[in-house]
């Protein structure tokens, strides 16, 4: 499965300081708690809604490289990515239902010291990826609110092995 996912058809370009910053701090996330609790995982990619999304982003967004990959392999750089990690019921985060969501810029500020800017609600979530055509339906228990976001981005269990 490893080789698998290491093909240009699933990578996605992403500016260094966020894929070493705020998104690998996500992955930290999956990866530690995974261990001790099945996860689940929901993720994806946006893209700019101009017209014109393959020549320009928001301005400061993303560096010089901006669809570096777009002659060489017909990839556009995302200007953001999302991430949903939900925990079972018997989870440590039982006053956020054990689900934590991001919204993330593909920009250079997003960093592992900042990641908390970019945790969002399930309807955040949904609403920003309506506005750029994306639907996404995010399905919760019933009396769960897809309003509530956690209060602080969650921490590391004490006991990881990323090995």
């Amino acid at each position: 499965m490893i080789h698998e996912s290491n093909y240009m058809t699933n990578i996605l370009p992403q500016l260094a300081q966020m894929n070493r910053g705020a998104w690998l701090y996500t992955e930290m996330l999956v990866e530690c708690y995974r261990e001790t609790y099945p996860v689940h995982v929901l993720g994806g990619a946006v893209w700019s809604n101009d017209e014109d999304a393959g020549n320009s982003h928001t301005p400061g967004s993303l560096s010089d490289m901006d669809d570096w990959f777009l002659t060489t392999h017909d990839v556009r750089t995302p200007t953001h990515f999302w991430k949903v990690i939900q925990l079972p019921s018997d989870g440590p985060f039982p006053n956020d239902g054990n689900r934590i969501a991001f919204w993330m810029d593909n920009a250079k500020d997003a960093s592992a010291k900042n990641v908390g800017a970019y945790v969002v609600s399930l309807e955040t979530l949904a609403e920003k990826l309506a506005e750029r055509g994306q639907n996404e339906a995010f399905l919760v228990a019933e009396g769960e609110l897809l309003s509530h976001k956690p209060e602080k981005v969650w921490g590391m269990p004490k006991k990881c092995d990323r090995s």
